[in-house]
């Protein structure tokens, strides 16, 4: 009886060995691609699943004037990005002792959360100033660490949304159409705008004619 079971079980391991490399063999790429959808899927799912503060309008309005502050001290100091994320952390009452991939979530959270309304004002005195939101600002200022360090980081802050928009001339203008019109405008930088554009592009980032 135990040598009908032993041949039984030898049966099986060969036939499970052959069907294990028939598939390795003909099927490794469709099975590495399936990892990668699956671990975006879940990326997605983990960023729904996360609630962060609803701030009030006061405190957005602090929190997108002291963004932008840092936005501009770049141009001079350099962009700080670990003083980026704290400030918005602060604003949101982050505990200190989570993980650091939950804390960039949070970050990749509250920048599409209040991707609309994270707008810089205009600098007085400039006539040819205006309102505009911060992806734009940082375009305007060619402070390029923030999308280089945050921004397009996406393995430390995947899924970032790009698609907020202003209406100009009664159309919605999105970051990608205000880098065309900057291209078009500037005497300065036209090929870093050019690569900072195709980049958002390649994450996602839409003119506002496609939305």
């Amino acid at each position: 009886m135990n040598k009908i079971i032993l041949l039984f079980f030898s049966l099986f391991l060969f036939t499970f060995s052959q069907a294990s490399s028939s598939e390795t063999t003909s099927c490794n790429c469709e099975l590495i691609n399936f990892g990668y959808e699956y671990f975006d899927e879940r990326i997605t799912e983990i960023q729904n699943d996360i609630q962060i503060k609803d701030l009030t309008n006061t405190e957005l309005e602090q929190i997108t004037k002291r963004l932008c502050i840092k936005v501009i001290e770049a141009g001079i100091t350099g962009f700080k990005s670990e003083e980026f994320k704290r400030l918005i952390h602060e604003a949101l009452n982050t505990p200190n002792d989570l993980k650091e991939s939950n804390k960039n979530m949070i970050i990749v959270a509250f920048l599409n959360k209040y991707k609309q309304k994270l707008i810089c004002p205009k600098v007085t005195g400039k006539t040819d100033s205006r309102d505009m939101l911060i992806y734009k600002k940082a375009a305007l200022e060619g402070i390029v660490d923030l999308y280089d360090e945050i921004l397009l980081d996406n393995e430390a802050f995947p899924n970032i949304d790009f698609n907020g928009y202003e209406i100009v001339d009664g159309n919605k203008e999105t970051v990608v159409d205000y880098i065309d019109y900057l291209i078009k405008t500037v005497l300065y930088d036209k090929d870093e705008l050019e690569l900072l554009r195709d980049d958002i592009i390649d994450y996602g980032g839409k003119r506002g004619v496609e939305l």
